[in-house]
């Protein structure tokens, strides 16, 4: 009844059934109607009419995207928790160099940073609050934000942005609005875990 390819296909969607499976039935049991319940109703439906290559190319693309999703969500985390633990000198990442009314810096944590102060940013050091350049030029990696592997150049009366990391040269900005970089990268972590069901049931 089943050719070599069918036979593959069925051992292929057994074995990538049960987490799909369990996931609905997570979603159920909270009355939620996910993207699990629809792969199953799918793949139910294709085995009843006998489309096991259908069914198996439902099995293998869904599990290919989680297997993306969980591996994108994991190189944010790793790269969370290197900024976090991220320091050039002892200090903190929560904690900046802020300049005083005699040019002279002093370091200070940042939830004591507000709007309009100046802050130096060293070789090393990740920029902590958006701003605008007042002194200096600098490449600045991006690339925990936006992915992009070249670093911009910054110089005076450029903007920034919290989560640069300055690789040479020396900045002062001035602060124009207060950002916490660490949760930021956490808040938009959870948002993206959160947000995965309902984006994928949409598509």
């Amino acid at each position: 009844i089943f050719s070599r390819k069918n036979w593959f296909c069925v051992i292929a969607i057994f074995f990538g059934i049960l987490p799909i499976a369990r996931g609905a039935w997570r979603a159920l049991s909270w009355y939620h109607f996910d993207v699990n319940v629809l792969m199953l109703v799918a793949l139910t439906g294709a085995l009843l009419i006998g489309q096991y290559h259908e069914a198996g190319g439902i099995v293998l693309s869904f599990t290919l995207a989680n297997c993306i999703q969980d591996a994108c969500l994991r190189y944010v985390r790793r790269e969370l928790e290197e900024a976090v633990a991220h320091s050039s000198d002892g200090l903190s990442v929560d904690t900046v160099t802020k300049m005083n009314h005699k040019s002279e810096e002093i370091t200070l944590p940042l939830k004591q940073i507000q709007i309009g102060d100046i802050i130096a940013v060293r070789p090393g050091e990740r920029i902590m609050v958006d701003g605008i350049v007042q002194s200096g030029v600098a490449a600045c990696d991006y690339a925990v934000l936006t992915g992009e592997s070249i670093p911009i150049t910054l110089e005076k009366d450029q903007k920034c942005f919290a989560g640069g990391l300055v690789l040479n040269g020396y900045l002062r900005i001035k602060t124009l609005a207060l950002a916490t970089y660490t949760q930021g990268l956490q808040d938009m972590v959870q948002d993206a875990q959160a947000s995965s069901s309902s984006s994928q049931l949409l598509v």
